[in-house]
């Protein structure tokens, strides 16, 4: 999780494209993900992460927001050994399972 959302702000974001699951970049081209990527997202702290299991192969962590004491929860899924975002909706900076 933090390596995707620091390849977001490096605005690295065929790094970041690469740790969405393979069923989220079937939804999402690259370039769609890269425009969407592009536009203001929210400002996260990257010290504050909460890891919660959904089961064997799912997990949602919680990032907090820099500016705010709330946390935005993400999905992620294994794939290949490698946990990996779920991005059904939202934007690339705030992705949700949905």
């Amino acid at each position: 999780m933090k390596a995707y959302l620091t390849a977001l702000e490096d605005k690295d974001y065929r790094a970041a494209y690469e740790r969405l699951t393979s069923e989220s970049r079937s939804m999402h081209s690259f370039d769609e993900f890269r425009r969407a990527a592009e536009q203001a997202g929210p400002i996260y702290d990257l010290e504050r992460m909460e890891a919660e299991e959904l089961g064997p192969d799912r997990m949602q962590v919680s990032v907090g927001l820099a500016e705010d004491p709330a946390f935005q929860s993400v999905v992620l899924k294994r794939e290949d050994k490698q946990w990996r975002i779920v991005f059904y909706s939202g934007s690339p900076a705030a992705p949700t399972a949905e």
